[in-house]
């Protein structure tokens, strides 16, 4: 299976950082035991240049996702996934926050002092 550039990079797909990272899941997902090893590198190279680009090349959940092992291909494959996860929750979060505008708390309505 061969990545290509354009699907996993936000700016150039058009697509939301979540919806990547859901698309990284997927791919990782595709990828077989038996025929990881090529699939696996540039499944590796994209899922750090897209976790690179929405979190910064020196966050915690980049750094985790570079640390996940493939030795036991089942047991990667299910951490990787699981830190994706957890970035998508995270991604999703920050895609409705910075949907919302902005809201300002009214002051309270001024009422006159009744001299307690």
């Amino acid at each position: 299976m061969r990545i290509e550039r354009e699907e996993c990079v936000p700016e150039e797909s058009g697509q939301s950082g979540r919806e990547m990272l859901e698309r990284l899941i997927a791919q990782l997902q595709s990828i077989q035991p038996g025929e990881h090893e090529s699939g696996l590198k540039d499944w590796r190279a994209r899922a750090d240049e897209v976790m690179s680009k929405l979190y910064g090349p020196r966050h915690r959940s980049t750094l985790d996702l570079r640390a996940v092992t493939f030795r036991d291909f089942a047991q990667g494959r299910a951490r990787a996934v699981a830190l994706l996860r957890a970035a998508v929750v995270t991604a999703a979060a920050k895609e409705k926050s910075e949907s919302k505008p902005a809201v300002r708390a009214k002051p309270p309505a001024s009422q006159p002092f009744n001299g307690l």
